[in-house]
């Protein structure tokens, strides 16, 4: 009776035991601070509750099963299965598990003739007991507890521990779920750090190594970059993690288009390549895995608009497949390296055709500004050269039967000399000269494949290909533009219709030039008969409004010489003419240098007023200042006459006042005059003044005291006033 009570109550303290271990293991299931915890608690619960010595938990990891937890004293034994992680086969109870996806129990191994694990010799191994870790009906782990006797486990002990294989396939699945879930929340993070780099930088750069960095860590890759198309091979654009050898291999050996290389391989298909070691695969050749250690590769392609232009690579140092999402992931990062570069081409298609609107609107603007056609010239030549992405350009004129060089930027300087010494003739051995031939667009791709082409300038720069657009005024050929590069690249349809316009603007500048200049030659004759200030008007745009009559606050000054009437009754009419075109010629000079407005010569009375039609500042001074630089003018000229038995002097009035300014006479033979009090009034005082005299009104004194010295001569009586005049005789000036 006693032995059946102390069996009961063994049974009954065993079950409180297992049900206090599960309950731990449960416990620290609950507050899951990853799985480690739980493997631990599990191989601590099943090595005790199975009477077993040492025990330890394997998890699959790319088919292998490394140690993830032990229990025992012997723990030596798992550094080496750390080390070299056990795979499927016979010789470990591990590896059978992993063939039979079953309980495994080997009552003594060395009995087992398959079973050859190193611990049988290091810590006398002998029972074994192992169970399958199930997720989902996948097969993820091992758990096997050991004891150095042969003494088989029981079935309970087996049950026990498939009890603690499922809680700890409960703690993978936990583990795996806030994997999962933390993994999505770091994709999204990581889609969204890429996205605002999209949107934010300003650098495709930046946005390129957000992309590769993100793809790097997100595929669990040790580096990744990416690559850009150039022309018929793909050159390494950005890259992340990269050996320094491999950073220099890479920038000096582009990937070609074929199967020798993971990017070769997508520019081939246009689609993922994946492969799993490269050292496995026949076809991979490239140079880059004798510079890094590497074997997994997964490469996906950059595609805008249909358009191969890249692509995007990871890379694993460990063989082994990359998973399903990871490919996903690789594929969503490629199409955000497209969208970036797709947006940049936007942007660069906008800022290309805001640079072309400031361009033509620059050259219209220098067109509009400048009076000098070299300027324009240099403008068009400089814009067309720049838009079309040529290295220089040239605009040359035509004179005569030639065309000779008259806008040049960026060309070589013996070039330059070379083309100004020597014109281009209407023939087909230039551009300029085919498009004076052809009156025509003329385009050379290569000018050393052109059998016609003969310009000795091209030995001296060494171009090769050439536009050359004509420019037209009224169906007139005037020039030729031409754009040219040091490149046999040709140019494109944009860039033809480019240098048009500009062409069209160059013969803006010289209808423009045409015509200013005509309106110069007609302003300068006019000014022959009149004087300067009016022939400008009429040549301006308020000159209509002017003419008609307008009233203004004006200095008058009047002279005539003295003794001149006593001279004429003397002098032979050649000898008379003579000393008038002095006396005028004297005046002429003077006249526009003190901003004066002649109005007219009339024998030897001349009148002259100011502030009108031209505003100028100080007007009563400068009249004042004309009268003194004439009258020492005259002095000279009188010193000559008097040698020649003339005696003559200038007498001078000036006055101040409102007057009536407009166009007077009738039609075919009008004059520019001035009425009003205040030009009788000079003429008044010029008659009043002595010879060598200047008589200022007393509205003039009170303008220029303190500027001149004057004498006051008190009130003078003048014919047509009805009251006497204050008057000042002037000196000379402060």
């Amino acid at each position: 009776m006693t032995t059946g009570v102390d069996n009961r109550d063994t049974v009954v303290e065993n079950l409180r035991e297992q049900q206090r271990a599960t309950s731990h293991v449960m416990q620290t299931l609950a507050r899951f601070q990853g799985p480690r915890p739980v493997f631990d608690a599990v191989v601590e619960a099943a090595v005790r509750l199975c009477d077993g010595e040492y025990g330890a938990l394997y998890i699959e990891e790319r088919g292998a099963y490394p140690v993830v937890a032990a229990g025992g004293p012997a723990l030596a034994i798992y550094d080496d299965e750390r080390d070299n992680p056990i795979r499927p086969g016979r010789e470990t109870i591990v590896g059978r598990i992993a063939l039979t996806h079953d309980v495994c129990h080997i009552a003594d191994v060395q009995a087992d003739p398959e079973y050859a694990h190193p611990s049988v010799g290091k810590i006398g191994l002998r029972a074994l007991a192992g169970v399958p870790i199930f997720l989902e009906d996948e097969l993820i782990g091992v758990l096997a507890v050991a004891r150095n006797v042969p003494e088989p486990f029981s079935d309970a002990h087996v049950d026990l521990l498939k009890t603690f294989a499922d809680q700890a396939a409960i703690a993978i699945g936990n583990a795996r779920l806030i994997d999962s879930v933390e993994r999505q929340l770091e994709q999204q993070e990581a889609m969204s750090h890429v996205l605002r780099a999209i949107a934010l930088s300003e650098s495709l750069e930046d946005v390129f190594q957000a992309v590769v960095e993100a793809a790097t860590r997100l595929c669990r890759a040790d580096f990744g970059a990416l690559y850009l198309r150039d022309g018929e091979v793909f050159r390494l654009s950005t890259r992340h993690d990269w050996d320094a050898g491999l950073d220099e291999f890479e920038r000096e050996h582009p990937h070609v288009v074929d199967r020798t290389s993971a990017i070769g391989r997508v520019a081939l298909t246009r689609d993922v390549v994946h492969i799993p070691d490269v050292k496995a695969d026949p076809e991979y050749e490239w140079g880059g895995r004798d510079v890094a250690e590497y074997h997994a590769l997964l490469a996906a392609p950059v595609i805008v608009e249909e358009e191969l232009i890249g692509a995007l690579d990871v890379t694993r140092r460990a063989p082994g497949a990359f998973a399903d999402e990871e490919v996903r992931l690789l594929r969503t990062f490629a199409d955000q390296a497209a969208i970036a570069i797709g947006n940049a081409r936007l942007v660069e298609s906008l800022e290309h055709q805001l640079d072309q609107q400031r361009a033509v609107s620059d050259v219209l603007g220098v067109v509009a500004r400048s009076g000098r056609l070299e300027a324009v010239f240099d403008a068009v030549v400089e814009a067309a050269a720049r838009l079309c992405h040529a290295e220089y350009g040239q605009l040359h004129v035509a004179e005569g039967d030639a065309f000779w060089l008259a806008g040049d930027v960026g060309n070589d300087p013996r070039l330059t000399e070379f083309e100004r010494n020597h014109p281009n003739r209407v023939d087909r051995t230039t551009v300029v000269g085919r498009v004076a031939l052809t009156q025509n667009v003329v385009h050379i791709p290569d000018v050393l494949a052109d059998p016609e082409y003969s310009w000795p300038g091209q030995e001296i720069a060494g171009y090769r290909a050439m536009l050359g657009v004509p420019i037209f005024v009224d169906d007139e050929l005037m020039g030729v533009i031409n754009v040219v590069r040091n490149e046999a690249k040709p140019f494109t349809d944009e860039h033809i219709e480019l240098v048009r316009t500009f062409a069209d603007q160059a013969a803006i500048a010289i209808a423009n030039a045409r015509l200013l200049d005509a309106v110069e030659r007609q302003r300068t004759e006019l000014s022959r008969f009149v004087s300067p200030q009016v022939a400008e008007l009429v040549s301006s745009k308020e000159g209509e409004k002017l003419l008609g009559g307008h009233r203004a606050y004006i200095s008058c000054l009047f002279c005539d010489l003295r003794g001149f009437t006593g001279f004429t009754q003397m002098a032979e009419p050649e000898e008379l003419f003579e000393v008038l075109r002095e006396y005028h010629s004297a005046l002429g000079e003077l006249i526009p240098q003190y901003e004066g407005t002649l109005e007219h010569f009339a024998g030897d009375g001349v009148m002259v007023f100011f502030n009108d039609p031209l505003q100028v500042e100080q007007h009563e001074l400068k009249a004042v200042q004309l009268g003194l630089a004439a009258q020492e003018r005259l002095a000279q000229l009188a010193e000559a006459w008097r040698k020649r038995g003339t005696q003559l002097a200038l007498g001078i009035g000036i006055s101040a006042g409102y007057a009536t300014l407009g166009r007077i006479g009738f039609e075919g033979r009008y004059d520019y005059g001035a009425l009003g009090p205040a030009t009788n009034l000079a003429s008044r005082l010029s008659t009043a003044a002595r010879p060598g005299q200047i008589l200022i009104s007393q509205r003039v004194f009170a303008a220029v005291e303190e500027h001149i010295t004057a004498e006051p001569v008190g009130e003078v009586e003048l014919k047509g006033f009805a009251e006497p005049v204050a008057a000042y005789d002037v000196r000379g000036l402060r």
